[in-house]
């Protein structure tokens, strides 16, 4: 089993190297067959354009800052969940470090300075349910909008589906 790598803070992301990324963004908890799905749209787009594959997950997991009366049990800790990451074909894993000041971040502030300026992202996959930004404003639609301005497209991919019902973390 690899290192994870550290939880950076937003003003640690200068770290990262320069270089335009094709990316997933998601807390990725048991990397199951759902987000298994993101990261083969993630493949077949980085694999068309030559773009690297990053896979964006969030340490500690938001719902332990946000609501810890209601945080999920987690299925991996973040050792494994990088490297089922990087199994199922991330080639970088960025883990960024969820706290007060990521939680509070405002949509657009988080695609303009995280997702354009800090990771270069030129291609975006989310799941269709993907929320981001303070309480949760962003949606796929508005990322999609913000993506046109800051010159990064997206891909919202469906719901993987098993026996009728999405998959999900919190359903496993």
């Amino acid at each position: 089993m690899s290192e994870a790598p550290k939880p950076l803070a937003r003003e640690e992301l200068a770290r990262l190297p320069r270089k335009p990324r094709a990316l997933t963004i998601g807390n990725f908890d048991g990397v199951h067959r759902g987000h298994q799905v993101l990261l083969e749209a993630l493949g077949v787009y980085a694999s068309r354009t030559g773009l690297s594959r990053c896979a964006v997950t969030f340490y500690p997991h938001p719902g332990t800052v946000l609501a810890p009366e209601r945080a999920p049990r987690l299925l991996t800790s973040l050792e494994d969940r990088v490297a089922l990451l990087r199994r199922f074909g991330a080639e970088e894993v960025v883990v960024l470090r969820f706290d007060e000041s990521l939680a509070r971040m405002d949509a657009a502030v988080f695609a303009s300075e995280i997702l354009a300026q800090s990771l270069d992202a030129r291609h975006v996959v989310i799941g269709q349910n993907f929320r981001f930004g303070n309480r949760q404003s962003g949606n796929a639609a508005l990322l999609r909008q913000l993506g046109e301005d800051l010159s990064f497209t997206v891909d919202a991919v469906p719901l993987a589906h098993w026996r009728g019902m999405p998959v999900s973390s919190s359903e496993i």
